[in-house]
Order: structure tokens, then sequence, then C-alpha cells
């Protein structure tokens, strides 16, 4: 299957510190990816390895974002995690994800609305509020909004820094950003 020579190839890549050719076969393999498996088949001896391959293909999706990221190609990196979303609208973390990706952008509009349909998505299939995380995150682009500070992370400095009229100073962005500490953003 020509997704799963993509993956190999992306770890291979990957194992060799090629950023670049793992990008490229990470954009391959979500190109490969033609949907669910068999998707009109509900024998049992399919669903497994439909989930397995719907599973690779969210986890290669979340892979490609962080590596845009990295790369700092947000524009790229957003068109990913709205395709995330799309298939897997109930991840909060890719909700952040986008939300700290706008922001990042200069588009705190567009990173409070990503929230709000957070918030109507959770609560429309699930019954449930974001949890503290995304929470913390809105409230700290509501108060960024209303300072009209900037934050991005310093990856010098390992922390983050504070912009105000300092627009080119905005693309210092790493990979982790407030994927493991969202109070930070």
């Amino acid at each position: 299957m020509e997704f799963e020579h993509a993956l190999i190839r992306a770890s291979q890549a990957e194992q060799g510190q090629d950023w670049l050719g793992m990008r490229q076969a990470l954009e391959q393999a979500v190109e490969r990816y033609q949907g669910d498996l068999l998707p009109s088949c509900y024998d049992e001896w399919i669903l497994p390895e439909r989930d397995r391959l719907h599973q690779a293909f969210l986890q290669t999706l979340e892979r490609l974002i962080g590596l845009l990221t990295q790369e700092c190609d947000y524009a790229a990196a957003i068109a990913v995690a709205r395709r995330l979303l799309h298939h897997d609208p109930l991840r909060e973390e890719t909700y952040r994800e986008l939300m700290h990706l706008h922001a990042v952008c200069g588009d705190r509009a567009s990173a409070l609305r990503v929230y709000h349909t957070c918030v109507s998505t959770l609560e429309r299939e699930l019954g449930v509020e974001p949890g503290p995380a995304t929470r913390s995150v809105y409230e700290r682009l509501v108060h960024l909004q209303e300072s009209g500070e900037r934050m991005v992370e310093n990856p010098a400095r390992g922390g983050t820094i504070s912009l105000v009229g300092r627009k080119q100073d905005m693309l210092l962005v790493s990979q982790d950003f407030w994927r493991n500490d969202p109070k930070t953003f």
C-alpha cells in the first residue's frame, strides 16, 4: 500500500535527520490516504485494519503539523490542522494547536473562532465543555487581545517572550510550544 510505504520512508528520513525527506514522505502519505478501507464492508475482519490505517493517518497529520511548525511554515501547518479536525473533530489538542498557530500568525480573531468552534463541537457531540488546558489557552488569548501583546516562544531562552510592536520577531516558534504546557501560551 502506497500510504504505508510513504510512512516507512518518513520514518527512515526521520532516523537520518533528513527533515525535507521526512516532510515530503509525510505529505505523500497524506495524499495517498484514500479514506476508510472498504467503507461499505461491515465484516468484523475489516474493522481492526480500517481503524489501524485511520489512526496511522491521524498520527501522520499530527507529525506533519509538528514538522511544519518547526519549519515555521504556519500556513501549511494550519491547513493540515484543519484537515485533522475534519477527520477527528473531537481532538482538543488539535484545537489548541490551531489556536496557537493562528495567534503566532497574528490572527487572534481566527484563534478565538477556533476556540468557539471547539466549544460548540464538544457540546453538540459529547455534551461537555473544553478541558482546562484548552480554556487556559483561550483565556491567555483574550488577555493578549486586551493588552495588545503577542506571545511567541523563544526557543533560545526556553520560554516565551512578549512582543509589542515587533512583528518581525513573531517568527520565533518551536515545534513543542504549548503541546506540553498550554499555560505558557
